[in-house]
């Protein structure tokens, strides 16, 4: 067996033993449920006040709820959930015209479950749920002017998942390692065995070395920037983990723009047509990607772009960049020629 053939064997163990933890820590228990209404206010009024449904707990132990009804436009009215266990007790409880959120860690036992959408047509029906369903009524006025007449097409998502502690962050560590083995193995795999040279010659090494250069200093004054908008108390509409995740792209952009220009990018013993269609590969799955998450709604939360929902645009628009300084390169050279 070839030394390339022995890498890659290596990898793919190891992409089947990472994907294979990961699946330990894949929450069994999960509960989910959808409700469609068309709801019309007329007048403070709806035909249909509550919705309820029921969801079946089969095993005692720690649940998160989230519940979804974000859409385009807030609706003239709001929505209060209830979910209550068998006793009729209350386990959580959250009200909004248009929402995405979570609950803390909750002890679920096992059993059935009522969830209860009470739609809300006017502010003295929101007052009086309050005072029904919260202790004094401490849930916040309403203001007069939200509530209005029409007619909107609601689609209610609650689920209830197992909590697994720090389950995002281990899947994002899990994701992380198995897509950079993936890239490790396409790599290898496109690497000539028989090349004349292998790894990158003193030339292209000392233009990587600027190349490095140059994107530590753009991702210096990118999160300098980033610092002074949260010094001066600006709010954005995006998250602080994309926000991160922006400015390693930006210093990759800056690193790639040097190397790609000065012909440092590629190995010597690299299959470069092979590379660039595994680059275009990866920028067409993470724009579609990308896209589809903007029409489901999942790019934002709570009116803030995230990093779950957004990750993938923003990597496909890097890709997409990188793509293009290659083809200008084979352009310039081109010409050259």
């Amino acid at each position: 067996m070839t030394i390339k053939a022995k890498k890659i064997v290596a990898i793919v163990f190891a992409i089947i033993a990472v994907v294979s933890v990961m699946m330990l820590f894949v929450p069994k228990g999960n509960y989910s449920l959808n409700v469609h209404a068309d709801i019309e206010v007329n007048n403070g009024t709806v035909e249909k006040d509550c919705y309820k449904t029921i969801i079946k707990i089969k095993k005692t132990g720690k649940y998160v709820i989230n519940a979804d009804w974000w859409m385009d436009e807030a609706p003239g009215f709001i929505t209060g959930l209830i979910v209550n266990d068998e006793s009729g007790n209350s386990v959580f409880s959250v009200t909004g015209g248009m929402l995405k959120c979570d609950s803390s860690p909750l002890e679920l036992k096992e059993g059935k479950y009522t969830v209860n959408l009470n739609i809300l047509p006017s502010a003295d029906a929101y007052l009086t749920y309050a005072k029904e369903n919260f202790e004094n009524g401490e849930i916040g006025e309403a203001d007069k002017e939200m509530f209005k007449n029409g007619l909107w097409s609601m689609d209610y998502k609650i689920n209830i998942n197992e909590y697994i502690p720090f389950a995002r962050a281990l899947f994002l560590c899990f994701g992380v390692v198995v897509g950079l083995l993936i890239v490790a193995l396409v790599v290898v795999s496109l690497r000539k065995e028989n090349a004349t040279a292998a790894n990158y010659d003193e030339r292209q090494i000392a233009e990587q070395g600027k190349s490095y250069k140059y994107g530590f200093f753009a991702m210096l004054i990118y999160y300098v920037l980033v610092l002074m908008v949260f010094a001066g108390g600006i709010k954005l509409p995006i998250t602080n983990d994309i926000l991160i995740f922006i400015g390693l792209l930006v210093g990759g952009a800056f690193m790639a723009t040097n190397s790609i220009l000065k012909d440092a990018y590629f190995r010597l013993d690299e299959n470069k047509n092979g590379m660039i269609l595994f680059f275009v590969l990866l920028t067409v799955l993470n724009l579609t990607i990308g896209v589809l998450n903007i029409i489901n709604g999942r790019a934002m939360t709570n009116g803030q772009v995230t990093l779950t929902g957004s990750a993938n645009l923003f990597c496909g628009v890097f890709l997409l960049y990188v793509l293009g300084l290659i083809l200008a390169k084979r352009i310039m050279d081109g010409k050259e020629d």
